[in-house]
C-alpha cells in the first residue's frame, strides 16, 4: 500500500507544484493548498488519515499540521524556504515578526521528524529562531530541470530580473527599488523586470531603459531568459532564488546580492555585490555584460551540478520511505 501523504502549502508556486506532482506520481497524496480558518479546520481533520505530513514552508498551517501529526505519531516534514525563518522588522517581513506565529512555528520546527532547508543560511536561522540545536535539520535545495530550462535563441545585451511582486513589502525584499535606481544611473543599459503587479509597476517611476513585463507563464519566461545576457537578483533577503537558478540554466551570467542563498547559487559563475548599493550594482552589471558567453555556459553547468532535480527527488523518496529511527 502506498504511503498516504498530507501535503500542506499556503499558496501555489511552480516549485511547490513540481514537488506535489512528483509525490502524487508515487504516493497517495492529499493536497491542501490555501489559508484561512476553514483551511485550518480541514487540515486538523485530514491529519489522522495520513502516514506522513509534508509542509512546504513552516507556515501557521504547516505548523498546525506538523504538531497535530506528531501528537498522533505521524512522521512529519517541513521544507523551509526563507520567509518562515525570517525576522526583518525594518521591512515588515517574516513570520518571526509576529510573537504568536513565531511560538507556533518554533515548536513545529523543534518537533518535526525532519526540517529541510533550501540553503545552509536557513539552517543557521532556523536554529537561532527556534532556539535549539537543530539535529533534525538538513539542507535539501530545490531542484531544477535542465531540459525545461535551456537557452533557445541568440543572446542580447540585456539585463533581466524576475520577481513576483504584489505588495510594497515584497518589492523591498526583492530589491526592485535598488535595481530601478541602478537603471536610472545607467541609461545606456537595457533592463527587463518581470512580475511587478498592477499599480506597483506604475509607482516605480522606472526610466525609459526599463521594460516592465507582467507576470509571465514559464513558456514566456523562458523566452526572456534565453535572450538576456545577464540576470540580476538585487534582493535584500533570499532563500534559494528559483528564477536566478533557472536563468543560469538559460546561460544568463548572474549578478546578485551577497545575501542568503545567492552566493551558493552564483558560485564562481557570476558576480556578487552588497545590497542597497545601486552604484556597485551598475559596476557589476557592466562587468557581467562584458564577459564572454563561456561564463553563461559555466553558470548553466554550475546549476546542473549543484541543484539536481533528480537528487532532490531521490532524497524525498528516501525520507518518506524510511522509518522513524532513520529520520529523527
Amino acid at each position: 500500500m502506498p504511503h498516504r501523504i498530507l501535503f500542506i502549502a499556503a499558496f501555489e508556486t511552480p516549485f511547490i507544484l513540481d514537488d506535489l506532482a512528483f509525490l502524487r506520481s508515487r504516493y497517495d497524496v492529499t493536497p491542501m493548498i490555501g489559508s484561512g480558518p476553514i483551511q485550518a479546520g480541514r487540515i486538523s481533520m485530514k491529519v489522522s488519515s495520513a502516514d506522513v505530513v509534508f509542509a512546504w514552508f513552516a507556515s501557521v498551517y504547516g505548523a498546525m499540521a506538523v504538531l497535530t501529526g506528531a501528537s498522533l505519531g505521524k512522521r512529519t516534514f517541513i521544507q523551509v524556504g526563507g520567509v518562515d525563518v525570517a525576522s526583518e522588522p525594518d521591512l515588515g517581513y517574516g513570520l518571526w515578526t509576529s510573537r504568536w506565529k513565531s511560538k507556533l512555528v518554533g515548536q513545529a520546527l523543534r518537533t518535526a521528524t525532519r526540517v529541510l532547508a533550501v540553503d545552509e543560511s536557513l539552517v543557521t536561522e532556523a536554529k537561532e529562531r527556534a532556539r535549539y540545536e537543530g539535529r533534525n535539520i538538513e539542507v535539501l535545495p530545490t531542484g531544477f530541470d535542465p531540459d525545461r530550462w535551456t537557452r533557445a535563441g541568440a543572446k542580447e545585451p540585456r539585463i533581466v530580473c524576475v520577481a513576483a511582486v504584489s505588495d510594497a513589502v515584497r518589492l523591498k525584499v526583492k530589491g526592485i527599488d535598488v535595481l530601478v535606481e541602478a537603471a536610472r544611473r545607467a541609461p545606456d543599459l537595457r533592463f527587463t523586470i518581470i512580475g511587478i503587479h498592477g499599480e506597483l509597476a506604475a509607482s516605480l517611476g522606472a526610466p525609459s531603459n526599463v521594460e516592465l513585463v507582467p507576470w509571465t507563464p514559464q513558456g514566456g519566461l523562458l523566452s526572456h531568459l534565453s535572450r538576456a545576457s545577464v540576470y540580476c537578483q538585487p534582493s535584500r533577503r533570499e532563500g534559494l532564488p528559483n528564477a536566478l537558478c533557472e536563468s543560469m540554466l538559460c546561460e544568463c551570467i548572474p549578478v546578485a546580492t551577497a545575501v542568503g542563498g545567492n552566493p551558493r547559487a552564483v558560485g564562481n559563475a557570476g558576480l556578487l555585490v552588497e545590497p542597497n548599493d545601486p552604484d556597485a550594482l551598475v559596476r557589476a552589471l557592466r562587468l557581467a555584460l562584458a564577459l564572454p558567453p563561456s561564463h553563461g555556459q559555466a553558470a548553466r553547468e554550475h546549476v546542473v551540478q549543484r541543484f539536481s532535480l533528480a537528487r532532490r527527488r531521490d532524497r524525498l523518496i528516501q525520507l518518506i520511505e524510511s522509518g522513524p529511527e532513520t529520520t529523527a
